[in-house]
């Protein structure tokens, strides 16, 4: 793709957005920029992004309402899409309809590109996962770049990086509505399980998103697959690449378990006691790791090292502190019920879990089987968020009855505080989104974490300081609205209903 002299609308402008348009403007091409949400403008992102040269689309709306006029005056080649920006958005379809090349943030940045990529996808692990490999990857004396959706959009680094540095890429479903050309050395799929539905409708379309990550893989490629997980197992079936596995459960060409060991064919890599993080689904990760990491030839010894004294990520199951005899954990970053079953997996002593939030058309059903088969362990659960009767209407289905509805997100907490026991724990691991009452599962963490740091020192949860830091009361017809499923099964996309809507085709 040429650049100089060629004309990009982005299409969304937050984070994504402004490191696309900011890249481009480097390039010397023309950039236009829009929003659905006209207060974007005012902001930080989109004023350096005019001083740089970029200008708003304001044109648009005259497209936005007769998309069959080919001559509108909104002059541009080729739209970047932010991850944010729903396949089915209706500008996005009238603009495909149009025939313009439509092309994702990550897309853009693997053009803009010269080092190879391990990417790395699935429902639950990849932030871990990603944030191991850049560890490993460094402590071995390679120039390593994180990004993607782990926190830093690709573009942002995209044109710093040399033939001889490698990027870590967390990769997400949103991601993946948009690639073309993008292909990275290795891919990993980790896992997969319900989750975003509220925007792909049916895990048909869900898997067959991220099945994307391979479509580009040839030869001289590697997919580093989940042997335990079925459907990740059935994507093998039709790649061109070279595939290498992980299982806890088989002996398998890759990365596997035996005898309380991780082996990589053959070769003992080190002991699963040696690895520094608890829980099954930990092991996996680490499995996933050793598995790229001996692809991309770094040495035992040097990934043996860096997993022994790898710490975790910020806000999964992160131990924030004790107070009165309680452990609070912070498990923010779970977002889906798989995560927080893995998380419930994972608790030793008596504990209170707080799970809500914003739903994405989960059913929660299997988080209440699971709470009903460890009364012993989890004592009680405290529900908040958009998504908290609907939580309630799942745990009554299921015979669970121990069980508190909490109005707010401060209240939540201090309902958890008075039901945990000495000796035991409070597991803040919501398996919602965080959008009802926060920007972000990190801006939910961080406020976690204030909340019990101050619980520590001064032995009260207190009040939020500022009217920013409160969370917003739902309706009760947002809430009715929240619980209610997002589309009627029958008029959700079939997978090749859903295929049509992706601004990208595949051969």
């Amino acid at each position: 793709m040429k650049f100089k002299n060629e004309s990009f609308l982005v299409f969304g402008m937050q984070k994504s957005g402004f490191n696309s348009a900011l890249s481009l403007l480097k390039l010397g091409a023309k950039v236009y920029i829009y929003d659905d949400d006209n207060s974007v403008y005012d902001t930080a992102y989109c004023k350096t992004v005019i001083e740089k040269g970029g200008k708003i689309a304001h044109c648009i709306d005259k497209f936005k309402e007769n998309y069959e006029e080919r001559n509108f005056a909104c002059d541009f080649d080729v739209v970047v899409v932010s991850p944010g920006v729903k396949a089915d958005n209706d500008l996005l379809v009238k603009l495909k309809r149009c025939n313009k090349r439509i092309i994702g943030e990550l897309e853009l940045g693997y053009l803009l590109s010269a080092a190879p990529i391990i990417a790395v996808s699935g429902t639950n692990g990849k932030t871990t996962v990603c944030t191991i490999l850049h560890k490993v990857l460094t402590e071995a004396g390679e120039t390593c770049f994180l990004g993607g959706n782990v926190g830093t959009p690709f573009c942002e680094f995209a044109l710093s990086v040399l033939p001889q540095d490698v990027c870590v890429l967390e990769v997400s479903s949103f991601q993946l509505e948009t690639v073309s050309s993008f292909t990275p050395h290795i891919a990993v799929m980790l896992n997969l399980s319900e989750d975003h539905l509220d925007r792909h409708y049916t895990m048909e379309n869900y898997c067959y998103l991220k099945k994307r990550l391979f479509k580009n893989l040839r030869e001289s490629e590697w997919a580093v697959l989940n042997y335990d997980d079925q459907t990740v197992r059935n994507f093998a079936k039709d790649l061109k690449c070279k595939v290498a596995w992980f299982s806890a459960k088989e002996k398998v060409f890759g990365a596997y378990l035996s005898d309380g060991a991780i082996y990589y064919n053959e070769e003992e890599v080190l002991k699963v006691s040696g690895l520094s993080l608890i829980g099954e689904h930990n092991v996996e990760n680490a499995l996933a790791c050793v598995c790229a990491l001996k692809i991309y030839g770094v040495k035992s010894q040097v990934i043996k090292k860096s997993l022994s004294d790898f710490n975790g990520v910020k806000y999964r199951l992160e131990k924030v502190g004790v107070f009165d005899g309680v452990t609070y954990y912070n498990d923010s970053k779970s977002t889906n019920v798989a995560s927080a079953l893995k998380a419930v997996d994972v608790m030793e002593t008596p504990t209170v879990i707080i799970l809500g939030g914003k739903d994405k058309n989960q059913d929660f059903t299997p988080i209440f089987n699971s709470l009903k088969n460890c009364k012993d362990k989890i004592i009680h659960a405290v529900l908040m968020g958009e998504c908290r009767f609907k939580l309630l209407e799942c745990a009554q289905n299921c015979g669970y009855t121990q069980v508190t509805v909490s109005p707010s997100f401060s209240d939540a907490l201090k309902v958890s505080r008075a039901l945990a026991v000495r000796g035991g724990a409070v597991l803040f691991s919501p398996g919602a989104a965080s959008f009802d009452m926060f920007k972000d599962y990190a801006k939910r963490g961080e406020k976690f974490n204030a909340v019990i740091n101050k619980l520590c020192t001064e032995g009260s949860i207190g009040e939020p300081e500022t009217e920013s830091e409160t969370e917003t009361e739902t309706s009760a017809q947002t809430v009715i609205n929240a619980a209610a499923p997002i589309k009627e099964d029958s008029a959700r996309p079939c997978l090749a209903e859903y295929k049509n809507l992706l601004a990208v085709d595949d051969e």
